[in-house]
């Protein structure tokens, strides 16, 4: 790398060999199919065919275009923001062709292209930016560099006079202020991280303004541990990977990016093996951070219920025979009151003798555009569910429990407050999350809306360990709220029972041995004494004939003849 011409047509493997990079055999492998376009059934060695497969999926030859963006599932500390961002970034700078070439735009006098590092916040980027820093300041590189790197920028040099700025932006900026330039090479750091400052995830907003600004010849590279099964990062892995459509898609655990973190990973396995699926094994984890909810475990409740063969809406008959809760039951009732912009909701839920939890019923109550609800109406159905479910009480919030209870009072019914505060709710949601991840929820595959909102809702880390829960306001209108009766009902640590009496306990393998062999000699005495009696009354009768016999004056008891007579 000793003249210009010799660094514009430098492949990204020999650029990393001529700064001492030395490269795992998975980053290589990487790297030269993603950046120098080796396609894989040209690998000669068989391992790193082989190789390849795990990682890209068994594709031969990837379709013309997709490498203009190469997105990267890659386990924690196996290299990903080192060698497939700062390093990639550093090589586009020096070897994209700036004056048109490939038939893309020109730069103008005194134009500067931008290689652009995009984080989560800006510690991040410039933890990566540093790495391209450390690059730039390589012997063979520094007499490019213009003035001395700042903290979150430097420039290089390049023929005719064009410069390269290389520089680092928080996700926060958002997508407007990226669009007035153009890159070389983009990449997107821990991109299924990416939000706004109001926790609003901008991924698509950020990708979709700088990728149509990329020159030609230049790339867009995204690199990520996963996170939930949902956003952009997510989305494209899954329709990519192993198909490529739009782009080329890797995952790479840690082991296989750093062989040398083996032993550190096991230990972590042992200490937290769901962030280590997820941080170091590159699985999308649903149920972690952003989503409150199991995907998997509403999945499972849906079809569990199906196998159960409950038909609604009376899927259970009380003693009665009629529509209600079985016996032996608890039935646990929740209720959200919302008025003008949200709904009004009770859920009723029935816990069953053998610890199953089962929706029995949903009553959503909307409000119309301009036409608040009722308060007197809401009261009054939510009396006449009560009352349908055998409940003489329900769980609401405490905002609305002292004209809720005056209300309810009149209709024979009382409220029990919810656990109140941040914290309380926060509590309430883990514990309703308890009970479905134990896999003995079930709800009504009918109930759309209801476990739409469980899949929606969203919770971040705060300071101190605690949650902070989001549900999304729908364009229908409600805001959580059958999710809220839900949690409410779910929330109670014992429900009422049922009139009826449990069934019989089940019992225990001994006790089922003593009451088999109690049986066994029940039947025994039975049979002996019975067959004692047909001795004795054999022997009866064989002695009155014997008496018969011997004495001539022996009287039958049924002849009516007076033998002295």
């Amino acid at each position: 790398m000793t003249s210009e011409e010799e660094v514009s047509v430098l492949t990204f493997l020999a650029f990393c060999t001529a700064i001492g990079v030395k490269l795992t055999r998975a980053q290589t492998v990487i790297a030269g199919i993603e950046y120098d376009g080796i396609e894989p059934e040209e690998l000669i060695v068989p391992r790193d065919r082989e190789l390849a497969r795990e990682i890209f999926g068994d594709v031969d030859r990837f379709p013309p275009g997709v490498r203009r963006v190469a997105l990267n599932l890659c386990g924690a500390r196996g290299g990903k923001s080192y060698v497939l961002i700062a390093l990639r970034l550093v090589h586009l700078a020096l070897t994209v062709p700036l004056d048109g070439q490939l038939g893309g735009k020109k730069l103008a006098p005194n134009e500067i292209a931008s290689a652009l590092i995009v984080a989560p916040d800006i510690p991040l980027a410039m933890q990566t930016y540093r790495f391209a820093v450390g690059a730039a300041e390589h012997p063979l590189i520094r007499d490019r560099l213009i003035g001395k790197p700042t903290k979150k920028s430097f420039m290089l040099a390049r023929e005719n006079g064009h410069r390269v700025v290389v520089e680092c932006l928080p996700a926060s900026v958002g997508g407007s202020s990226l669009r007035a330039r153009n890159y070389v090479g983009a990449g997107f750091d821990e991109f299924a991280f990416f939000h706004d400052g109001d926790f609003k995830v901008n991924d698509a907003d950020i990708f979709q303004a700088v990728m149509p600004r990329i020159l030609p010849g230049g790339q867009g590279v995204i690199c990520s541990t996963p996170w939930a099964r949902k956003g952009l990062m997510y989305e494209l892995h899954r329709d990519n990977w192993a198909h490529p459509k739009t782009l080329i898609a890797s995952t790479a655990t840690t082991v296989m990016m750093n062989p040398a973190k083996r032993d550190e990973i096991a230990m972590e396995r042992l200490r937290d093996e769901e962030n280590c699926k997820r941080e170091f094994e590159c699985v999308f984890m649903d149920s972690a951070g952003v989503m409150f909810f199991s995907h998997d475990a509403i999945d499972r409740s849906v079809r569990d219920t199906v196998a159960m063969g409950l038909k609604w809406p009376t899927p259970f008959l009380d003693g009665s025979g009629k529509p209600g809760p079985p016996p032996g039951s608890e039935i646990m009732i929740g209720a959200d009151l919302g008025f003008r912009r949200d709904s009004s909701a009770i859920v009723a839920v029935y816990k069953l003798h053998t610890g199953e939890f089962v929706v029995a019923d949903v009553l959503e109550l909307k409000p119309h555009p301009g036409i608040p609800l009722k308060p007197s109406e809401v009261i009054e159905a939510f009396a006449a569910f009560c009352k349908k479910h055998q409940a003489s009480w329900l769980m609401a919030d405490q905002h609305y429990v002292d004209s809720l209870s005056e209300e309810l009072a009149k209709q024979g019914l009382s409220v029990v407050p919810a656990p109140t505060g941040a914290a309380g709710k926060a509590e309430s949601h883990v514990h309703a999350r308890t009970i479905l991840n134990s896999q003995k929820f079930r709800i009504n595959p009918q109930e759309k809306r209801l476990i739409q909102q469980m899949r929606d809702i969203v919770s971040r880390p705060t300071a101190g360990g605690g949650i902070t829960l989001q549900v999304p306001r729908t364009a229908t209108g409600g805001h959580g709220d059958v999710l809220s009766a839900l949690v409410l009902a779910l929330s109670q640590r014992a429900g009422q029972r049922a009139k009826d009496l449990l069934p019989e306990k089940p019992i225990t393998i001994e006790e089922a041995i003593k009451k088999q062999t109690a049986e066994v000699w029940r039947r025994y005495e039975t049979k002996r004494l019975d067959a004692l009696a047909e001795v004795v009354e054999a022997e009866h009768d064989r002695g009155e004939t014997m008496a018969q016999q011997l004495n001539p004056f022996w009287t039958n008891p049924e002849d009516d003849r007076n033998p002295w007579g």
